[in-house]
């Protein structure tokens, strides 16, 4: 075999020898074909591995202020859960892969399969269509997994500091060497490289025309997709015009027209199982990227009565005092089309709202939804907001509320769904903002912008809306960076939650630790002070 055709490379100081990733690679894909595809369909094929398999989500949900400690009394827990909950660097955890370690090996892989794309492409001189397609798509893809090492790995982005931030490696060429030596760089570069092959990768996918079968387009981004990874990055880029203009070419001149029906939970079998598989459904207009990862988060929340490190939850109390059953401006209590189950028994206290599927024939597989048309909404919103433009954003934040919430149980006083900008700003400035002793919905803002009083109230219901329609997904933990919320994290005492520890705003442990084996050479750790 000639190195200079193995897709499976680059292992990034992760110590894992170049012949072993060959082998392994030979041994699951023994057709010829995609050992050393020649052709713009086989070159296509590789694609199958852009994707990460990886997810980020119960990392970062353990990260941020949407879990509870159940406390030193329940035993179902791990030193994983413990150190991810507690912000310390994570031990005895490389098996795991939800973990630091299987993230950074599985972003770089995907990496990797989509620089062989684009070598591929240039080398063999294809410019037909399908390999312009390809070309696109494994740009949008490379740019997709440096993201989610940044978002695990880095602080927010910040244009004040990010110039001197660590980012991570960019790596935009195939390697061979047995060990790549790649600087960090800053995170400022970081960003820079995403939004270059973002804006290349998408070019490419409004100009040729997909050919995938409708079937497997949710699984590969195209133009639509493309677009809703965009709005988010510029979002976090505070790029926040560049961040409305994308979300508006995934929603179109009627966004209702692509939004989740909620409603439709009230159709499918009351079980989480049922509700998972219902939520990806790749037919659904409201999905904009399927990706199948391997992890053990669904066993928590798409099995319910599972024990399974059920110390660390979403547990009732918080959903009592500050998500879900919360006083919320529309009400508290049963006021979602897509209704939480609740779990209260012997070391289980957990609420959660199936968004994973399980299947029978493996156990860690599931399917994770990372890009939505309703979440991407709710990014045009707050772009909007920070624009000035309040009016807009406010109806995009009504149309949300009014398809996502319920009519209530009282067909004669209706539950009321939308709000105007005065009733948003009363209704935020009477709560006390969350404190060690008082935990409420509304979080003190430290963001790296200005925001003016009736922004930073419109930006509470822009963050709560935020908040409870990605419950389990790890968005959340963004949004406290960006925002530098502190996190106070609270621990069960003899039946009371009280306070254990706080993670503040830029505090340096917000960007994860680096698995320890991949710092090596110029590739340094992320200090913890």
């Amino acid at each position: 075999m000639k190195l200079r055709f193995l897709p499976l490379s680059i292992t990034l100081a992760l110590a894992l020898p170049l012949l072993s990733s060959c082998n392994a690679f030979l041994s699951e894909n023994p057709d010829s074909n995609l050992v050393d595809p020649a052709t713009p369909t086989q070159v296509q094929k590789l694609l199958i591995g852009a994707y990460p398999t990886s997810s980020i989500s119960y990392l970062s949900e353990l990260s941020s202020d949407n879990i509870l400690d159940d406390g030193v009394n329940n035993p179902n827990t791990s030193t994983f859960v413990e150190d991810a909950a507690y912000w310390k660097p994570i031990r005895n955890a490389d098996d795991l892969y939800d973990a630091p370690y299987k993230i950074w090996k599985g972003c770089y892989y995907a990496v990797a399969m989509s620089n062989e794309v684009i070598q591929r492409v240039a080398s063999l001189g294809l410019t037909d269509d399908v390999s312009m397609v390809s070309k696109g798509e494994a740009l949008v893809a490379r740019a997709w997994a440096h993201f989610q090492l940044a978002n695990v790995f880095c602080l927010p982005y910040d244009p004040q500091t990010s110039s001197k931030d660590l980012g991570i490696p960019y790596v935009a060429e195939r390697v061979v060497s047995l060990q790549p030596d790649y600087p960090r760089g800053t995170l400022a570069e970081t960003y820079q490289h995403i939004a270059s092959d973002l804006t290349a990768g998408i070019a490419l996918l409004e100009r040729y025309p997909s050919n995938y079968s409708e079937d497997l387009k949710k699984f590969h981004f195209g133009t639509t997709s493309a677009y809703a990874f965009a709005a988010r990055f510029y979002l976090y880029y505070q790029n926040w015009a560049k961040a409305e203009e994308y979300a508006t070419k995934v929603l179109g001149s009627n966004p209702a027209l692509v939004l989740r029906d909620w409603s439709a939970f009230r159709t499918i079998p009351r079980t989480d199982q049922a509700y998972g598989l219902a939520y990806y459904d790749t037919k659904l207009p409201a999905n904009l990227l399927s990706v199948s990862t391997y992890s053990t988060f669904h066993w928590q929340i798409t099995n319910g009565t599972n024990y399974y490190n059920s110390r660390f939850t979403h547990a009732k109390e918080l959903t009592q005092n500050e998500t879900l059953s919360t006083q919320n401006i529309w009400g508290k209590d049963d006021a979602y089309l897509f209704a939480p189950f609740v779990y209260v028994e012997g070391n289980i206290n957990k609420t959660v709202q199936p968004k994973f599927p399980t299947f029978p024939s493996s156990s860690y597989q599931t399917m994770d939804t990372p890009l939505t048309t309703d979440e991407t909404l709710l990014v045009r919103a707050e772009a909007r907001i920070l624009q000035k433009k309040y009016d807009e954003g406010i109806a995009d934040l009504n149309l949300w509320t009014s398809r996502y919430l319920n009519d209530g149980n009282d067909p004669s006083n209706p539950r009321k769904k939308t709000f105007t900008k005065d009733e948003i700003v009363t209704f935020y400035n009477k709560i006390n903002y969350d404190s060690k002793t008082l935990p409420t919905l509304k979080k003190k803002l430290n963001p790296h912008f200005a925001i003016t009083g009736v922004e930073e109230a419109l930006l509470h219901h822009v963050l709560q809306c935020r908040r409870i329609l990605t419950i389990h997904e790890g968005l959340r933990w963004q949004d406290v960076k960006r925002y530098g919320i502190t996190v106070y994290r609270r621990i069960n005492k003899n039946s009371n939650y009280i306070f254990a520890g706080q993670l503040e705003s830029r505090d340096a442990r917000q960007a994860i630790a680096l698995p320890q084996q991949a710092v090596k050479g110029r590739i340094v750790q992320n200090p913890r002070k």
